[in-house]
């Protein structure tokens, strides 16, 4: 995947004051090809000034893996692949250019026939109701606290069993959730943030069907949906 940073200009000649307005944009320039049968998710955390805009894109695969965690508990997992993660990172005077963000998020709905995107915390109505408009699931959602811990639980458990792969060569997503961490009931950042971790643990979860139902378990039948393999969990996983 090939992404080029830009800037977009406007001059408002009457402003009383700041009379240039400077934006930082984004261009695709390459998409990692699209797998044919495959649901496609989105997720995005925005920012504007301070914070970076980020969206993550992943898909699920017909991989499934039954564990059976400390408690006896017996858990299934479905195979997420992270296809890429995209930020739009202000530096002052840039801010985010949010009308590049709707520009490159219906070019991914349309390219990855996208099933659902979520955005935490858009406030964007119009926005929202544009992607429904093009037969997208769009919601806007916040996470408790114990929502995101129960978010990244699943996270984690997906990393420990392999059931989920990033993409190749994003140095700064690895790094952010190499070194999230858990301050007693929140998740907090490290050196690194956590934007880019936030947006792949909600597009995950809601890939695996969690944020439809918090209790929700994939049922796949024998033929036709991969194969399925137990594992015992150690106790904290």
């Amino acid at each position: 995947m090939v992404v080029s940073v830009g800037e977009r200009q406007e001059i408002i000649a009457h402003a009383v004051d700041n009379p240039i307005r400077r934006y930082v944009t984004l261009t695709l320039d390459s998409l990692p090809p699209k797998v044919e049968g495959r649901p496609y998710y989105i997720h995005c955390d925005p920012g504007l000034k301070k914070d970076a805009f980020t969206l993550a894109v992943c898909h699920t695969t017909e991989d499934y893996r039954t564990i059976e965690t400390a408690k006896g508990e017996r858990e299934q997992l479905q195979r997420v692949v992270v296809d890429f993660v995209i930020a739009w990172e202000p530096r002052f005077p840039r801010v985010v250019d949010y009308l590049n963000v709707r520009s490159i998020l219906k070019q991914l709905v349309q390219f990855y026939d996208v099933k659902r995107v979520t955005f935490d915390r858009w406030n964007s109505v119009e926005g929202i109701q544009e992607l429904v408009a093009m037969g997208v699931d769009a919601d806007d959602m916040s996470f408790s606290n114990a929502e995101q811990l129960a978010m990244y639980r699943y996270l984690r458990l997906a990393f420990y069993n392999d059931m989920i792969t990033l993409a190749p060569g994003d140095e700064k997503t690895q790094l952010e959730l190499k070194f999230i961490k858990q301050k007693g009931h929140e998740i907090v950042h490290d050196l690194y943030g956590k934007d880019r971790a936030d947006a792949v643990a909600s597009v995950v979860w809601n890939a695996a069907g969690r944020a439809e139902d918090p209790a929700h378990r994939h049922s796949p039948s024998a033929a036709g949906r991969g194969q399925v393999r137990t594992r015992r969990v150690p106790a904290g996983g």
